[in-house]
């Protein structure tokens, strides 16, 4: 009887020890072995526009991809400018994977070397995007895009509606238009408009100031940030730049007759792009995040809910929908509005705003 207990135990050892060398090869082969805990989500950091944009971002694009991939994502919310700092600050080192950046800013931190450029093959939904979503030198595409047009309160402005961005000369306006402050998207991209329309080149914005001179007249004041747009429009009889985004959401707020104006010659697009942070170990999750923006639902989502374009060619916009959206659109050169911006702002602030 002693004999065979010994003989059961050689078996045992000998048993437990070719199992032992299995685990050993299957974890050398890159198995893993179950250690009890589930893995830890995957984080991926990114920064984007806070308050309203962030939350519909969260809804539309972050909750898809979180339950797609098992992935968890961390927003840190800032503007252009304070995410453009940030980028430069942490260039050695990022603590950030993504961003949506409007192309303003993102062409200023691709000319720093900031971004990295796109792998195709992770982002698939970009073969369903229009060709003018897409970037030239491989970067990040645009993801979508507020369209700058005009806006007025038909409860308070009982003059005509402009046609035209050239109507607004019209006396027949007189003291009727809030211009935006040159510092501010909606500003610049009025004085480039007119600008382009009459003569002038991104080089040259003469044609523009001197258009924006005789409007005098017609200009009651400038407003100096979007918070002063939204109010104006329920509290004054005027006229004023902005993205068709901003009336939708101020009539949705009381239910007055806040409208967009689309002007003959087409909006202008003012677009937001999805870009990989140079030096992010996570290369590969932040384009499936980008793709996750670009797909039908996310981009069908963000022209119901928020009121602005979208670049992917398989949406198909219900007509109460795309009523509300210009069909005519222009997109301007980043690259020559960045490296001409600052003298426009320099030589409009000295000859207009004294």
């Amino acid at each position: 009887m002693e004999m065979k207990k010994n003989k059961e135990k050689k078996v045992s050892r000998r048993s437990f020890l070719k199992g032992a060398a299995a685990s050993t090869v299957l974890v050398g082969m890159g198995v893993p072995m179950w250690s009890g805990k589930a893995k830890a989500a995957e984080t991926l950091n990114i920064m984007m526009n806070g308050g309203d944009y962030e939350k519909l971002a969260r809804k539309l694009v972050v909750a898809p991809f979180e339950k797609k991939y098992g992935a968890s994502v961390s927003i840190t919310p800032g503007s252009g400018a304070q995410i453009l700092t940030r980028l430069r600050a942490e260039k050695q080192n990022p603590s950030q994977d993504a961003v949506v950046l409007d192309s303003g800013p993102a062409v200023l931190a691709i000319a720093e070397g900031l971004l990295e450029k796109i792998n195709p093959a992770n982002i698939p939904n970009l073969k369903d995007l229009d060709a003018m979503a897409l970037d030239k030198q491989g970067y990040g595409p645009i993801i979508h895009s507020h369209s700058i047009g005009l806006a007025y309160n038909a409860n308070l402005m009982k003059k005509p509606v402009p046609q035209s961005w050239m109507d607004l000369w019209n006396p027949i306006y007189k003291d009727a238009i809030l211009l935006v402050d040159i510092t501010l998207t909606p500003g610049y991209f009025f004085l480039l408009q007119i600008n382009l329309m009459n003569g002038g080149t991104y080089e040259n914005i003469d044609p523009g100031i001197e258009l924006i001179k005789k409007l005098r007249p017609n200009v009651r004041r400038f407003v100096q940030n979007m918070a002063e747009v939204r109010s104006v429009l329920h509290t004054e009889d005027i006229i004023i730049p902005c993205g068709p985004n901003i009336p939708f959401e101020e009539a949705k707020k009381d239910n007055q007759p806040i409208y967009p104006i689309f002007p003959k010659e087409g909006n202008v697009l003012s677009p937001a792009t999805g870009q990989v942070i140079k030096g992010t170990k996570k290369k590969d999750l932040a384009e499936k995040f980008i793709n996750e923006y670009l797909s039908p639902e996310s981009q069908l989502g963000w022209s119901e809910e928020y009121n602005i374009a979208n670049f992917n060619k398989k949406v198909k916009l219900p007509p109460e929908v795309a009523k509300r959206l210009p069909t005519k659109n222009t997109l301007y050169d980043f690259t020559k509005v960045a490296a001409n911006q600052e003298k426009w702002i320099e030589k409009f602030t000295r000859e207009i705003k004294r």
